[in-house]
């Protein structure tokens, strides 16, 4: 397993409530579920909800992923990561379920839920399994960028 550390970026938008948070995300990103993976060449979605394993999560987090332009950037392995903040972490989470591909020089977006802030956010942590075949078996990320929607800041 590998694993990254990468930095972030702060930027976002300032919201008025909670339900017009939820609101706005969903607007702003055009959410849509993650693709099912019936399909070996089944494409991350440009925009994905990533389910909650606690029921009534709604701190929400807005992740985008940048992969690199350069060959084998793309991967079909199965991608993770985790968020580090300075109130706790979030759970490992999937980015690409069952392996579906993260396409070269792609942007994909993710929205997550927590059941409370992690606090101020402080690292991400990557990872893949090696699972793709041949070309598809790396990875390169150029850059993950992580919004707290409740604070606006990254």
């Amino acid at each position: 397993m590998s694993v990254i550390q990468v930095s972030m970026k702060v930027s976002f938008y300032r919201y008025q409530s909670q339900a017009s948070k939820s609101n706005a995300v969903a607007d702003n990103f055009g959410v849509g579920l993650a693709a099912t993976s019936s399909n070996f060449n089944a494409v991350v979605p440009k925009v994905s909800t990533i389910p909650s394993e606690v029921p009534g999560a709604d701190y929400v987090y807005v992740m985008s992923v940048r992969t690199g332009t350069q060959p084998d950037a793309g991967t079909a392995s199965v991608v993770g990561l985790m968020i580090t903040g300075s109130e706790g972490r979030t759970a490992m989470v999937t980015l690409n379920p069952a392996g579906l591909i993260l396409t070269r020089g792609g942007d994909t977006y993710h929205i997550m839920t927590t059941p409370a802030s992690i606090g101020e956010l402080q690292s991400v942590q990557v990872w893949h399994d090696s699972s793709g075949k041949g070309a598809m078996e790396s990875l390169f990320i150029d850059n993950i960028t992580v919004w707290d929607v409740q604070t606006s800041q990254g």
